[in-house]
């Protein structure tokens, strides 16, 4: 018995009945399907405060994909002066620049072009004011 497997056919042969003198060769193709990433619940969202941290979102957790294929991430900031968003590997950073709301769009793709879509509300308000060098 001899396999075959790629992402896109599995192939089985069979040779049957060869220790009684005959062998006949059965071939089975069968295409498998790509399936699509999906999201595993929701990415929450997020609130900032101006001039505060930056934080990490591990994408891994909210995204997989039922063929077990790696995924490729892309984020985009739909608006680079509330908040803009860089991708390491398959997490993403989030640094407040400006107020306001906004979100970010999170893209998950497989090897065979597949993809979903998901987005990160994000709000970022005014820091709580800070008094500085009141002597008294």
């Amino acid at each position: 018995m001899k396999f075959i497997a790629s992402a896109a056919i599995i192939a089985l042969t069979m040779f049957a009945g060869a220790e009684l003198g005959w062998a006949e060769e059965l071939t089975d193709n069968r295409t498998t399907v790509n399936r699509a990433p999906v999201v595993n619940g929701h990415i929450p969202g997020y609130s900032f405060n101006l001039g505060g941290i930056s934080m990490s979102v591990d994408l891994g957790i909210y995204f997989s994909d039922p063929d077990d294929d790696d995924l490729k991430y892309t984020v985009t900031s739909l608006d680079t002066s509330i908040i803009t968003a860089s991708l390491s590997v398959d997490t993403v950073n989030l640094s407040p620049v400006g107020l306001g709301p906004t979100n970010v769009e999170v893209t998950a793709e497989d090897p065979g072009g597949l993809s979903v879509t998901d987005y990160i509300s994000i709000h970022v308000s005014p820091g709580e004011p800070t008094v500085i060098g009141i002597s008294q």
